[in-house]
């Protein structure tokens, strides 16, 4: 048997190395895959990845399985409730930020026409973007195109997703082509 070579960061435990091997970097266009770890992503900010996997059945029956439509109707019944689930990251700007953004990804339906997967890809010209770096190296925590994405969702009414979450979102959905990247730091 043949064992895959990973990043040291997947190698943690069993989940990272699953995380690793079959979602981090695979091109994701699915609105509620890519609403889900655009959430997860906000949730990770200041935490480790690792800790919120961890936590991913949690926060998904918590946030409705992350259903853009039913996450954006969350009234503040649902915040109190969420605030007190022990079971997810009870940080009261990323709770609400994540019903937030469910409000602005239907908006962006009804404005464009469009879902939150098209919405994504159109941010990066529908195509993954090459890997800022080269085999082996170290992911940087922002680019430019992290900086160009992070605006542009912040124009379009989308919350808690600066320069540094922006790269870890789209390394993790694969618009920017980061499976070349053997040994690289997750983003």
């Amino acid at each position: 048997m043949t064992s895959k070579k990973r990043p040291t960061w997947a190698e943690q435990n069993d989940k990272m190395r699953e995380y690793y091997d079959h979602y981090w970097g695979f091109p994701l266009h699915n609105d509620h895959q890519l609403f889900e770890l655009f959430s997860l992503e906000i949730f990770q900010a200041g935490l480790s990845w690792n800790g919120v996997w961890q936590k991913r059945a949690a926060l998904r029956r918590a946030f409705a399985d992350f259903q853009i439509n039913r996450v954006a109707a969350m009234d503040h019944d649902d915040f109190l409730r969420l605030m007190r689930n022990r079971s997810i990251i009870r940080n009261q700007r990323k709770i609400l930020a994540t019903i937030h953004n469910a409000q602005a990804a239907q908006q962006i339906k009804r404005q464009r026409r469009i879902g939150f997967a098209e919405y994504c890809w159109q941010l990066v010209d529908n195509i993954p973007q090459p890997s800022p770096v080269g085999e082996g190296e170290d992911l940087p925590p922002q680019t430019v195109l992290s900086k160009r994405v992070s605006q542009q969702l912040h124009r379009d009414g989308f919350s808690g997703v600066g320069p540094v979450v922006a790269m870890s979102f789209l390394c993790a959905s694969g618009m920017i082509d980061v499976r070349q990247q053997k040994n690289s730091k997750k983003c």
